[in-house]
């Protein structure tokens, strides 16, 4: 494997591993949504973010998609099986036939049996940026451009609102933010780089609270992802700003422990599995806790991210060390010279 890319970008897995904890967090069903609301202008936004900075056009299309579908597609299929298979055996919500299962595994309508959507999204988004960077390269042109598909994403969710196999319907929300990431590095980069990131994290972030407090908390605002556009495109476009500002800062800023910067390469499993663990969690939960304190609920949900984290670690360790071609990647090869 070439030295390139076996590097890490620390910052980036920071990003990833702020992101992946809020994403299982957030999916606890005894966590309020004006709390989800807080962190879901950022976290798949982040992964988004973070794919277009690291992504690049040193291959040809063909190669480019082929390693993209053992990153991606290769992954999503043995995870979408376990779920299944998971599912014949212990359930805890209304019970699918396995070939329902199976056919909106494959189908991928947003709703409908997806819980790998967002690995189906980002091949696909993937697929049109590539041609996207290819046919434009500058990147005043690609912003441009995908800000254009980005608007008729959202005209189309407003509009006519049908969900699309494979979440066509969002990808030109996240080719922007792919954009934007890819934009990032280079010059804007290096502007950002010279002010004091714990300043540029603290006004930042003053103003994204500001924003999720008045319009969320006490407002009437609908939350906002980077799919969901809320009732205002302005507040969109200021609270994902504000937000992932705040999000670049903090990880520019933090002294990346080596916990932290696994969890961050490993957030693709720990996306496609913590299904199940939550799931058994909070029946869990649910059988020996009955309450609706707010701040009992954190704790039980901080805690359950804790617990299903370190059972996923030891999963990814095992798959890194000796199947790492179910994710994608090759098995690290010693040099002893």
């Amino acid at each position: 494997m070439k030295e390139r890319e076996r590097k890490r970008i620390l910052w980036i897995d920071v990003i990833k591993c702020i992101c992946i904890v809020f994403i299982m967090f957030g999916h606890f069903k005894f966590i309020p949504d004006y709390m989800d609301a807080f962190w879901s202008p950022f976290c798949l936004t982040g992964f988004l973010f973070c794919s277009g900075y690291t992504f690049h056009l040193e291959m040809k299309y063909k190669i480019f998609l082929k390693k993209r579908f053992f990153q991606i597609i290769v992954p999503m299929l043995w995870m979408g099986a376990v779920i299944i298979l998971s599912r014949l055996i212990l359930t805890f919500n209304e019970h699918v036939s396995i070939l329902d299962q199976i056919k909106n595994f494959f189908i991928q309508i947003r709703g409908k049996g997806d819980e790998m959507w967002f690995l189906a999204l980002m091949f696909g988004t993937d697929a049109l940026f590539y041609l996207i960077v290819l046919a434009l390269k500058d990147k005043k042109k690609i912003i441009a451009f995908t800000f254009v598909l980005f608007m008729m994403s959202y005209l189309y969710s407003i509009v006519i609102n049908i969900p699309l196999p494979w979440h066509v319907q969002m990808y030109g929300a996240s080719c922007l933010f792919m954009a934007i990431g890819y934009s990032f590095k280079g010059k804007i980069e290096k502007i950002f780089d010279k002010y004091n990131y714990l300043i540029t994290f603290t006004i930042s972030f003053m103003a994204f609270l500001i924003l999720w407090l008045v319009f969320n908390v006490f407002g009437t605002y609908k939350p906002v992802s980077f799919y969901d556009y809320g009732n205002n495109l302005l507040f969109y476009f200021a609270i994902i700003f504000f937000s992932m500002i705040a999000l670049i800062s903090f990880s520019k800023l933090l002294k990346c422990p080596k916990l932290i910067a696994y969890i961050g390469q490993n957030t693709l499993i720990l996306y496609g599995l913590h299904g199940k663990l939550e799931s058994i969690y909070e029946t869990f939960i649910d059988k020996i806790i009955f309450t609706s304190n707010l701040f009992i609920k954190i704790i039980l949900g901080i805690f359950g991210v804790a617990i299903i984290t370190i059972i996923l670690l030891g999963i990814c360790y095992m798959i890194n060390k000796y199947f790492p071609f179910l994710i994608g990647r090759r098995k690290e090869v010693k040099n002893n010279g």
